[in-house]
C-alpha cells in the first residue's frame, strides 16, 4: 500500500540528435555570418566583412569539418557558406533585380 511512486528514467538523447542540433547551430551561425554584410551595408565594414564571408569562413568551416569532435559545427557552417556563395553568385549574376 504505501508504494512509491513509479518515476520512468528519462531516456537518453540520441547521437544523431545531438549531431544535428550541432549541425543546425553551425547553419545558423554561417547565415549570422552573412548576414552581417547587410549590417554594415552603409560603411566600409560591410565590404570587408563580405570578403572575410567569401574568402575565410570556408577555410575555417573546412578545417573545422576536418577535425572530428567539431565535425557536425562544421559541416553546417560549411553548408551555410555554400548557400551564402549561391547568393551572393545570385546577387552579381543578375537574378534579383
Amino acid at each position: 500500500m504505501n508504494e512509491p511512486p513509479f518515476i520512468p528514467e528519462p531516456a537518453p538523447s540520441s547521437p544523431a540528435r545531438r549531431r544535428s542540433r550541432w549541425i543546425a547551430a553551425g547553419f545558423g551561425t554561417g547565415i549570422l555570418l552573412w548576414a552581417m554584410p547587410l549590417v554594415l551595408a552603409s560603411s566600409q565594414a560591410g565590404v570587408l566583412w563580405l570578403l572575410f564571408d567569401s574568402l575565410a569562413a570556408p577555410v575555417m568551416a573546412a578545417v573545422l569539418a576536418i577535425v572530428a569532435r567539431t565535425r557536425p559545427f562544421g559541416l553546417g557552417l560549411l553548408l551555410a557558406c555554400g548557400f551564402g556563395w549561391l547568393v551572393l553568385l545570385c546577387i552579381c549574376g543578375g537574378v534579383f533585380r
